[in-house]
């Protein structure tokens, strides 16, 4: 009897799990419709957000004086919070040899972001000044071809 309860019990667990994992799943659908539609949402929110600051922080480090600056100073931030901060772990560069407190490392984090910042407003400058002759330059090339060609028939 004891078996056929413990069997019987498996039974009524086993079915009440179906039947709340059906539910959960018919209830999953609008939900996960739901997320599809909002978070595409909140990222082209948070993107319209922080793309103007972005632009000014690629601006302002896209001029030289201000990105040499900014190595200077954070470069000597890291290597003085370095030696100041008692019990720093070193960082050996393997090309170089030398070692480093991991506050360079940490310092040197913002820096590489504003550098790309930087190369993505160097590569847009230097698209918008060479597309017009490269564009010209094509056409140009296209229809000197064709006429020398038509000269030749």
């Amino acid at each position: 009897m004891s078996c056929l309860a413990i069997l019987l019990l498996a039974l009524i667990i086993t079915y009440f799990g179906a039947a709340i994992t059906f539910f959960l799943a018919i209830g999953s659908v609008p939900l996960a419709i739901l997320c599809l539609i909002l978070i595409p949402l909140a990222l082209l929110f948070i993107w319209r957000i922080l793309y103007p600051w972005l632009v000014r922080m690629g601006r302002w480090s896209a001029q030289l004086r201000n990105i040499l600056f900014l190595a200077f100073v954070l470069t000597a931030l890291g290597i003085g919070l370095g030696y100041v901060i008692p019990n720093v772990p070193t960082v050996t560069l393997p090309l170089v040899g030398i070692k480093l407190p991991l506050t360079v490392l940490v310092f040197g984090v913002p820096f590489l972001f504003l550098l790309l910042l930087a190369l993505a407003v160097w590569v847009v400058r230097l698209w918008r000044r060479g597309w017009p002759l490269t564009r010209n330059f094509f056409w140009d090339i296209c229809f000197r071809s064709v006429a020398l060609f038509w000269k030749i028939l």
